[in-house]
């Protein structure tokens, strides 16, 4: 009987002071929007690095006097590494198949391009022998290069894919998550700090309008749950309110993103559908217990200090 009592004068408070209510509602809903973006944003480069890191391989170019004998006992040596997962041989007539499948240039020229290649070079001229090596992990491409150019097959070796710049983009990727997550958690806090305060001047006004109140209830024995409930009652729904608002636009925000973010990682493993769904619940049940802890501990806080219990 107390607790539904608590929540009903809650309730009433919540809708006598609308103005002090939209302004915390608000602060608190742009606070989680800011932990949203910054949480996915983290999230999504750290999926976006898996997935690149997914797709990094080592392709190693030949001379052209170098036998065919040669390239297939380096191919064994390399498929016996424990960091190697697959090593395939290029033959030059797959190579240009590729080659010819990559887009070169649009429009008329492109077609020009292709019909000259097509008809005058012959597929040694247009790419040389080579293995693909792909290894267990995107960290092992470093020592697999490494330990061609120490070897006995270096001079059999006209180049490989090691300097693409792939590693880089790799390591880029993962400089924008730790940035990113350090920027975000400094945003966030501040946001928190924003939200809190606003809520708990938001209880000291409401106290001070209630103080008359707050006294009859201690005269007639009340008890400190009693008269704290309803100021909780009331920093909760703002809380709520902001995470539900919050749940909202972010929902529309990620529908209306969906197909760019589902481009991006096009020819990979990585589901980017499921991506959004899963961490969408993720966020939104962040958003949901975030909401509901600023407003509690900020109206608790405020309740506290200024009707001295």
């Amino acid at each position: 009987m107390t607790f539904s009592r608590i929540v009903h004068w809650g309730l009433i408070n919540f809708s006598r002071n609308r103005w002090l209510a939209l302004v915390a509602i608000f602060t608190v809903t742009i606070t989680l929007l800011v932990i949203s973006f910054f949480l996915f944003f983290s999230l999504f480069t750290s999926a976006l690095t898996l997935a690149v890191k997914e797709k990094l391989d080592l392709s190693i170019y030949f001379k052209g006097d170098v036998k065919l004998e040669d390239i297939q006992r380096l191919q064994t040596d390399l498929a016996n590494r424990t960091d190697v997962k697959e090593v395939k041989y290029i033959t030059p007539e797959e190579a240009y198949q590729t080659f010819q499948e990559k887009p070169l240039l649009g429009g008329q020229l492109g077609e020009q391009i292709k019909k000259y290649i097509k008809e005058y070079i012959t597929p040694q001229e247009a790419a040389l022998r080579s293995l693909k090596v792909k290894p267990q992990k995107a960290d092992n491409l470093k020592d697999i290069n490494q330990y061609l150019q120490t070897s006995s097959y270096k001079e059999m070796i006209s180049n490989t894919s090691f300097e693409s710049g792939d590693e880089k983009i790799v390591e880029r990727l993962l400089k924008i998550t730790r940035y990113t997550k350090l920027i975000g958690w400094s945003v966030s806090l501040f946001f928190i700090i924003l939200s809190m305060l606003v809520i708990v001047n938001a209880a000291r006004l409401t106290t001070v309008i209630r103080k008359d109140e707050i006294e009859i209830m201690r005269l007639v024995g009340a008890s400190n749950i009693f008269i704290q409930g309803p100021f909780i009652i009331e920093g909760a729904l703002y809380g709520l309110i902001a995470a539900i608002i919050c749940v909202i636009v972010w929902g529309i925000a990620l529908k209306l993103l969906s197909s760019s973010i589902a481009n991006i990682f096009y020819g990979t493993s990585f589901d980017a559908l499921q991506f959004i769904q899963v961490n969408f619940i993720k966020i939104a049940l962040i958003q949901m217990g975030i909401g509901l802890v600023v407003g509690v501990l900020a109206t608790l806080y405020g309740v506290r200090r200024y009707i001295k219990i």
